[in-house]
């Protein structure tokens, strides 16, 4: 059943929120309209206060601005030995950052009990498609280098983050490099193209976004190109040689269709698939979980799905430990 304040936000955003999004649908998407709109989220990310055993550390991995997102004193390991979460944060590719995200990623930090990196990925309409997805590798490389093992490694993200975990995922796939332990995805917005059929059935249900506008949010990032290219749109990828997935999505989204393609794509490759639809929830939900229980409970999911990923690549990788050519090594 969904929580009072399910309810209550579905009912207030439905009522306040979607009709001013439909209203200035066309001017939202204007790039100076962007940019405001960036530049006020910003500010407001400022004054996000989080406890004071969250620790916040800028770096720059691949390139890429990034932060890395702690709670309490994490053990002093090995870069080799440690474990972590690469988190791409939602935005539509235009808008939002790792700051606007700390009121989620302390929490999932603090739930998971592994640092979370969150980089700081290049949008539109300053930076088009593949900006982004070149960051997503270059990070991932980086990564490499330093030391971290691919098994000690997990990528998640939602919306747009969640589409860039995947096309991580291909990436790190066709460049032949060793797939990180794991992938979870929260309400990835998958099909650029708008096609899935949720974007009818869940419209009038969905309490943030009008359906009519989805193409062109999705030109604003990847104009003048195939939107149904998987690298853009992955929910028309090859889903071969992908590590374990998790996809948590809203009965009640517009994408709720993206989230089931990625999940039919995945067990049609034979890769294991976590596959969980939340009764009456929004958009993104777990990123509002200091006022969801269902987000709460989401994170703690997640994190338990983490934890157990990792146990699983590290009795693979000890029950392999003589095998020959097991190493560290990038490249598979």
């Amino acid at each position: 059943m969904t929580s009072w304040q399910g309810r209550l936000l579905t009912t207030t955003t439905k009522l306040l929120l979607k009709p001013l999004i439909k209203l200035r649908g066309h001017r939202i998407i204007e790039e100076n309209e962007i940019r405001k709109t960036y530049r006020r989220i910003e500010a407001l990310a400022q004054r996000i206060k989080v406890p004071s055993q969250c620790k916040i550390q800028p770096d720059t991995v691949g390139k890429v601005p990034c932060e890395w997102v702690s709670w309490g004193d994490t053990p002093d390991l090995p870069t080799h030995e440690k474990k972590i979460i690469i988190y791409y944060h939602g935005s539509a590719f235009i808008v939002l950052s790792p700051k606007s995200y700390r009121l989620f990623t302390w929490r999932l930090a603090k739930e998971v009990g592994y640092d979370i990196l969150v980089p700081d990925y290049r949008m539109a309409p300053d930076h088009h498609h593949p900006a982004a997805a070149n960051d997503c590798i270059a990070i991932y490389e980086e990564l490499l280098e330093r030391g971290y093992r691919p098994e000690h490694i997990i990528i998640g993200g939602d919306s747009a983050g969640g589409n860039l975990s995947l096309v991580s995922l291909m990436q790190i796939r066709d460049r032949k490099y060793a797939q990180p332990a794991a992938a979870f995805c929260i309400s990835p917005w998958t099909n650029l193209t708008g096609s899935g059929s949720s974007m009818i059935s869940n419209a009038k249900a969905d309490p943030f976004f009008p359906p009519d506008n989805i193409t062109e949010v999705a030109r604003v990032y990847a104009p003048d190109v195939d939107l149904s290219d998987p690298l853009i749109s992955p929910a028309f990828a090859d889903y071969r040689g992908f590590p374990p997935l998790l996809v948590f999505v809203g009965s009640i989204e517009i994408l709720l269709d993206d989230a089931q393609r990625v999940v039919d794509g995945a067990r049609k490759a034979d890769v294991p698939v976590t596959h969980k639809i939340w009764r009456g929830m929004p958009h993104s939900f777990p990123v509002l979980a200091a006022i969801l229980p269902e987000g709460r409970q989401a994170i703690s999911e997640i994190a338990d799905f983490c934890r157990q990923q990792f146990k699983h690549t590290q009795r693979h990788a000890t029950a392999n430990s003589g095998a020959p050519g097991n190493s560290p090594s990038r490249a598979i």
